[in-house]
């Protein structure tokens, strides 16, 4: 398939929908520095009055435990731990806007130059308007994180616009603690993410040179499905890094299995577009660095 829009250059931007993205196959070396990664997830089951949570407030709780113990799995057997770098997982109550933002300056502070921070979420997303929008309405992406009693929201949807983490302190809480050199990976697992970065000129990623890779379930206005084990986004990941069979491939390589086990599995009436967005580097210039050499996808058997 052709792309769906020109080629961009470095610290610029790049949306990809449900298409095959450019892989030069580009003959690159082996990744040699350190993994730190913050492995995050919400299935709202601590949620006690909105409507995320289970019944008789809400409809929830979400699958997400089942991607996100895949991602955890998945940091083992590439041997994150065992070759020097750090995995730190946060689940339901523990993922407060607040308490996210201060992981993640530990976790960055970590990494030297040449390192990867690994960033993953998986939960619920959505938007809020902008709190210096003019007349004509801006929307920041956020993670609909929760606050200090495990509540995403409240019955009058007021409780959101306190705790759900923006993404502009998503960015800050990377950016004010990046080292030069270190190449900073996001995947997001969630509605309204396709922007969730927010990567351009002018941006900070920009401006601070900072090579980042982000890869989301969705564009910003398209719902994330999940699958009944994990969103599907994260299924198609898993499925992708178990056909590779330990081969070292490139984000771009990766990005393409990823829509290709996405499409042959989607749910039936429903459609999201994986995105794909870069800073300061094409996507077939930077090795995946999480490729065990025996892996099985947990969710195998779903349709």
């Amino acid at each position: 398939m052709g792309l769906t829009m020109a080629r961009c250059w470095a610290n610029s931007l790049r949306h990809e929908t449900n298409e095959q993205v450019e892989d030069r196959e580009i003959d690159l070396p082996a990744h040699e520095g350190k993994i730190h990664m913050l492995i995050t997830g919400i299935d709202y089951a601590c949620d006690s009055q909105s409507w995320a949570g289970p019944p008789p407030a809400g409809h929830g709780p979400l699958d997400t435990k089942f991607a996100w113990d895949m991602m955890v799995d998945l940091a083992k057997l590439s041997g994150v731990e065992a070759n020097g770098g750090s995995v730190t997982t946060m689940w339901n109550e523990e993922c407060t806007k607040e308490g996210i933002c201060a992981k993640i300056a530990e976790v960055v502070a970590q990494c030297e130059d040449g390192d990867y921070f690994i960033f993953y979420y998986t939960g619920h997303g959505d938007r809020l308007p902008q709190d210096d929008a003019g007349e004509a309405e801006e929307m920041d992406n956020c993670l609909c994180t929760v606050d200090a009693y495990g509540n995403t929201d409240d019955p009058d949807m007021q409780l959101r616009s306190q705790v759900w983490l923006r993404d502009d302190d998503l960015a800050d809480a990377i950016l004010n603690n990046v080292a030069p050199g270190v190449q900073v990976v996001v995947l997001a697992d969630c509605c309204h993410s396709g922007s969730l970065c927010d990567f351009g000129p002018g941006s900070r990623w920009e401006q601070q040179d900072v090579t980042a890779i982000s890869v989301s379930g969705c564009q910003d206005t398209e719902t994330s499905a999940g699958s009944g084990k994990g969103g599907m986004f994260s299924r198609a990941l898993s499925k992708s890094i178990e056909e590779l069979d330990g081969d070292q491939i490139s984000f771009a390589s990766l990005y393409n299995y990823i829509q290709q086990n996405y499409l042959e599995n989607k749910n039936t009436g429903h459609t999201q577009n994986i995105t794909i967005s870069t800073s300061g580097v094409e996507a077939d210039e930077w090795i995946w660095p999480l490729t065990p050499d025996k892996y099985v996808c947990p969710f195998e058997d779903e349709k």
